[in-house]
């Protein structure tokens, strides 16, 4: 007994122990995760290598290497990593400072850092500012991208501060009013060198939008937890989604306030940003860091700077935002395709354009074949006798066998062994060139010559091959430019399936100019268009594969999934939210549908239908199909589908009097048409995390089924909002979050209180006979806004174009109501686009006796209907051309 209860205390005591010994180690384990975290509590990554994480070089970095959890850098820069001041500060009164830095002692990263740089500071404007860092031996562009206006200490909303001598050199930019920090360089890593430049700051919160173009992202808002966001444009092979198709290197975060503020690196050197929990770290391979940062009292205001900056955007004509239907088979004949239309536009689907896999299309060049080209100009004049357009593909490719031997070849950019085709060597236009901008006038002449277009869609320019080329014929040499020390994206060879970076351009290394060849392909493509005689008189249509900032001047910008799924869909919906924030308004998206499974390709059209740029895409299976059914008989997948999403067209079609006019103020004012719900409601919190919902203008809201569920969760932000299909009304008192079925035939589409909508009216889609949506606040008053002109001729200051402004204002009058409607003529526009205002639509009254009509002319009698139960008052026919008038309504 005595034995086994020694035994007993034995086992208790180790038991004992172990349980010390552990609670001990976890004691440890806790205050060592603690110690380390407080003793280096920030943590810039110093892990910049491919190959993944290396302690040596970690260390023969000058870097840190502190192992504690999975989410904080092991590798990171000192407290002190930097550079430090030299000399006076340069003040420069109202116009900034500039102050010479040296580079403190450390070890090299790459190689090639610059010792001595200049940080120079530019007050453009009262509410933006510029900064760039350069080594000392270049010259800094002192002149602004936009015209600098008159500030000065008392005028400007921020403060600028630095770095006391003998510290680590960094600024710190804040408002002035309430000191908050808006832009903070106070913080190791700071580089300079010849193929390496990084520079951090900290960021005032978690609502961080923008970063556009890189790869595919299923939220607006940007995700904090140490998020790569790399910008070099490519296009992955067979894998539409993973393609970066744009580089974008702005944000604008929003403050607790509602305020936002904008930050834009200025460079077109691949890059990458780095967002962690409180810091931004921007690393790119080459140039030099030149920021911008706009102030804004809304994000509103913050775009309007930013498209003030990088240019406004185009001007659509009325006719491109009407469905389109892309046919991107390359094996359908043009006359097999204008049956495929004309099926299409029998039975269920009235487009306004079309585009044909035709034109510049690779290494094919279709105005060279004569028998296409004649039977294409054909397809073209019959799709004109219907009022459909046609956009055809020109892609920046030449095939050089195909150039005459006398032909200047030295803006053709070619990677020699590298870019062999099945047909022969091919070669990449040089759009920097000013002799490559006349040939592309005479490729862009004859393609208009030979076969006419509408619009354009640019191709390949990221830049990128075309599947025809053969790509085991060698890689780009090995080189400093083709191999850069610092890999963006982690991707070892960048340029393997593009132009390699050491071929010349007239502009500059390749290296140096990637991220800007769409933009260089759209702007002399934008520029050669307006001279061609068909459509010189018009404005032009070309929607671009890759974009830069200041895209947005020339083209629009069409994507397309290789997949219609869920995950992609939403992707789609924030793209094309997200490039309207960068101004590249006109954007949408498509995908290929071959089933409906889940209903995912029901979505996918009535989504497309509220993107700026509506495209219905066919797939090579959808077009044999539908070539195949009779004119009358049958039907097939993609039909019953376009049947199904018909109402959501008929609800675009009714909507767009409404979105010409918000086009007409995004390329006037830069502010976006498509828009989040946070830029309407500044200080809600919960508007800021939805990513599915958006807005066109600050009155109409879209809410969109994306996944397997079939109901759709919408956020609704204080206020009323009324049901654009049957008037019922939401009381969002506070903001709700409402669960709403999904209807088979259209998606959810409300109208926000306090504003009046313009809309055609749906039973006359071919007359321009328009209805005022109104809809009352609980203050019981509206407003709204109308621009109208002939939705064609190119201006080039569009405010010289003859047009419409329309304003309309509703309010109580004592008991009654009364609205006013304003309908002004600016330069005597044209009787054949002259709108007719037909009726009006009042909703939220409960009793109406009497509705009169008011104008110089003398009052009438209006005759209205209303139901009392869903409070609607309909006050037809009004039949308002031009001038002021007023409608008494009397309770």
């Amino acid at each position: 007994m005595e034995r086994e209860g020694c035994g007993s205390y034995l086992w208790l005591f180790i038991a004992t122990c172990l349980v010390v010994l552990m609670a001990t180690m976890v004691s440890i384990v806790v205050y060592v995760e603690c110690f380390y975290k407080w003793r280096f509590p920030i943590r810039i990554d110093c892990n910049l290598d491919h190959a993944g994480l290396n302690y040596t070089k970690c260390l023969q970095r000058g870097c840190k290497y502190v192992v504690t959890d999975g989410h904080l850098p092991v590798c990171f820069f000192p407290e002190g990593y930097g550079y430090e001041q030299l000399g006076d500060v340069n003040e420069q009164g109202d116009g900034g400072f500039r102050v010479r830095l040296r580079r403190k002692a450390s070890p090299p990263l790459f190689g090639g850092e610059f010792n001595d740089v200049f940080f120079s500071v530019s007050y453009e404007t009262d509410s933006g500012l510029r900064l760039q860092v350069a080594p000392a031996d270049v010259k800094l562009e002192r002149r602004p991208l936009a015209q600098r206006k008159s500030t000065s200490e008392k005028t400007r909303k921020y403060t600028v501060s630095y770095s006391e001598r003998g510290e680590t050199f960094g600024v710190v930019v804040a408002r002035r009013d309430n000191g908050k920090v808006l832009f903070n360089t106070r913080l190791p890593g700071t580089t300079l060198a010849e193929q390496f430049l990084q520079i951090s700051t900290r960021i005032a919160s978690e609502n961080v939008f923008g970063l556009g173009g890189a790869g595919s992202k299923t939220t607006l808002k940007n995700d904090l937890n140490w998020r790569v966001t790399s910008f070099f444009t490519e296009k992955a092979p067979n894998d539409e989604s993973n393609s970066h198709s744009g580089a974008h290197p702005f944000y604008m975060l929003v403050e607790d306030d509602g305020r936002a503020h904008g930050v834009f690196l200025n460079t077109s050197y691949p890059m990458d940003v780095l967002m962690q929990p409180s810091m931004a770290t921007f690393r790119t391979i080459g140039g030099i860091l030149d920021f911008h940062l706009f102030l804004g009292e809304s994000p509103e205001d913050v775009i309007r700077q930013f498209t003030e900056l990088i240019g406004r955007p185009t001007f659509p004509p009325l006719w491109a935002l009407g469905p389109h239907l892309a046919l991107k088979g390359n094996n359908i004949s043009p006359n097999a395709a204008l049956s495929l239309v004309q099926k299409l536009k029998t039975r269920v689907f009235e487009m306004s354009a079309v585009y044909l896999n035709w034109g510049y299309t690779g290494v094919e060049n279709a105005a060279a074949h004569s028998s296409l080209a004649k039977e294409m100009k054909a397809v073209r004049e019959q799709l004109k006798t219907t009022d459909v357009r046609l956009y055809l593909r020109a892609d920046p490719i030449v095939l050089l066998e195909d150039s005459s031997r006398d032909e200047d070849k030295s803006f053709f950019l070619s990677n020699f062994n590298r870019s062999q085709s099945t047909v022969g060597d091919i070669g990449f236009i040089d759009f920097t060139n000013e002799r490559a901008l006349e040939f592309w006038k005479m490729r862009c002449s004859l393609l208009q010559d030979s076969i006419g277009f509408d619009g354009l869609v640019l191709e390949l320019n990221e830049p990128s091959y075309p599947t025809q080329v053969n790509q085991t014929l060698g890689r780009c040499p090995d080189n400093k430019w083709n191999r850069p020390p610092y890999i963006v994206g982690k991707k070892k060879n960048m340029f393997d399936n593009s132009i390699c970076g050491d071929v010349m351009q007239d502009g500059g290394t390749h290296y140096s100019l990637h991220n800007m060849y769409g933009y260089h392909h759209s702007e002399a493509t934008w520029r050669n268009l307006k001279l061609l005689g068909e459509n010189k008189n018009e404005r032009q249509v070309i929607l671009s594969s890759s974009t830069f900032p200041g895209s947005g001047q020339y083209s629009g910008h069409w994507f397309y999934e290789s997949e219609c799924t869920w995950e992609n869909l939403k992707t789609a919906v924030v793209k094309t939210v997200e490039f309207s924030m960068l101004g590249v308004p006109h954007t949408g998206g498509s995908c290929s549908c071959t089933s409906n499974l889940d209903g995912v390709c029901l979505a996918w059209m009535h989504a497309a239908a509220f993107f700026p740029l509506f495209i219905n895409e066919a797939s090579a299976e959808v077009e044999a199909e539908v070539s195949s059914l009779s004119d009358t008989d049958g039907n097939s997948t993609f039909a019953t589908l376009l049947d199904a999403s018909s109402s959501s067209r008929a609800t675009r079609h009714q909507l767009i009097p409404h979105f010409y006019t918000l086009l007409h103020e995004a390329h006037t004012e830069g502010v976006p048409a498509v828009r989040p719900l946070f830029f309407d409601f500044l200080k809600d919190k919960k508007a800021a995390d939805v990513s599915y919902q958006f807005m066109w203008g600050s009155s109409v809201l879209v809410s969109l089924r994306v996944d397997k569920d079939p109901e759709v969760e919408a956020y609704f932000p204080p206020g009323l909002w009324y049901n654009f299909h049957n008037g019922s009304t939401i009381d969002a008192s506070s903001g709700h979050t409402i669960i709403l079925p999904v209807p088979e035939n259209h998606a959810h589409v409300h109208i926000r209180g306090g504003y009046i909508v313009p809309t055609y009216i749906r039973e006359q889609p071919a007359v321009r006979a328009l209805s005022l949506f109104v809809a009352p606040d609980r203050e019981s008053k509206a407003n709204g806004a109308l621009y109208w002109d002939d939705g064609i001729t190119y201006h080039e200051n569009i405010r010289d174009a003859p047009h419409i402004k329309g304003s309309f204002a509703f309010k109580t009058a004592g008991k009654d109501f009364e609205m006013s409607i304003n309908m002004e003529e600016i330069k005597s526009p044209d009787d054949s686009w002259m709108l007719t205002i037909q009726d009006v639509t009042v909703h939220g009254i409960r009793e109406v006796s009497n509705v009169t009509l008011q104008s110089s002319a003398g009052s009438e009698h209006a005759s209205f209907t209303h139901d009392p139960e869903i409070k609607v008052l309909r006050i037809s026919p009004v039949n308002v051309s031009s001038g002021s008038y007023t409608i008494k309504i009397s309770t």
